[in-house]
């Protein structure tokens, strides 16, 4: 995520705008990730994507064990997008 280092998230919550996921470390604000990750697609399947993101916070989360890190989506391709939106008004 952060550089060139590959971290483990595990993504918390998805919407149009970006989403937040539980990592193992602390990452400042304004710091630019990418997330790679399998987005569902309708009705069966998966679309590897690549997401490019840009951090807003990141909290200390004892009951997510890790930092909670929110972030913004940089821009995404139309298949990317049209994904997500059809994954959060399932």
């Amino acid at each position: 995520m952060a550089g060139n280092r590959v971290l483990p998230v595990r993504i918390h919550d998805v919407s149009l705008g970006g989403m937040s996921v539980i990592v193992p470390v602390n990452l400042p604000a304004q710091t630019i990730v990418r997330v790679r990750t399998l987005l569902p697609l309708k009705p069966a399947g998966r679309l590897p994507a690549e997401l490019p993101c840009t951090v807003q916070y990141s909290v200390l989360s004892s009951a997510g064990g890790g930092f909670q890190v929110g972030m913004h989506f940089g821009a995404l391709p139309e298949a990317v997008r049209a994904a997500i939106a059809a994954h959060v008004n399932s």
